[in-house]
């Protein structure tokens, strides 16, 4: 049996998509598209990544990327949420939604936002762990004398 230590990176930063058409104004058909101006967002509440990790060690997977992409409102609170692209692992991508629907952003103007989850397995085998306990049970038993 192997034993599992997580890492999950995360950036924690979302890149906003505003229009940069004022509303007011009415595009002329023959005009070209006018382009998309990015802002950087942040997150103001980062939930728990504990059921993230949770799924990915109980997925079995080494490592798993996946975009979440979320509509947020003025208030920073997450309307819509999607995965695209997803883990390819249905447990691991209810758990990155559910901590989609816990996030905050910057309050402000509302978007659309990209994060992306970078999440890795580092999987130790029996015989490194073992050693370890090993070690410490020496340290132990020196401080005992």
């Amino acid at each position: 049996m192997s034993h599992f230590s997580l890492y999950a990176l995360l950036t924690l930063a979302l890149v906003g998509v505003a229009s940069a058409q004022d509303a007011s104004v009415q595009p002329q058909p023959a005009e070209a598209a006018q382009p998309v101006a990015q802002t950087r967002v942040s997150l103001t509440v980062t939930p728990s990544m504990a059921p993230v990790t949770q799924a990915i060690s109980a997925s079995g997977m080494s490592d798993a990327k996946a975009v979440l992409v979320l509509d947020y409102d003025a208030d920073g609170v997450p309307v819509n949420l999607a995965l695209d692209p997803a883990s390819g692992n249905e447990e691991l991508d209810r758990a990155i939604l559910a901590w989609g629907r816990e996030a905050r952003v910057t309050p402000g103007k509302g978007g659309t936002g990209r994060l992306p989850f970078n999440l890795m397995v580092d999987q130790e085998n029996d015989s490194s762990k073992q050693q370890k306990e090993i070690e410490a049970s020496k340290r132990n038993t020196r401080n005992e004398r």
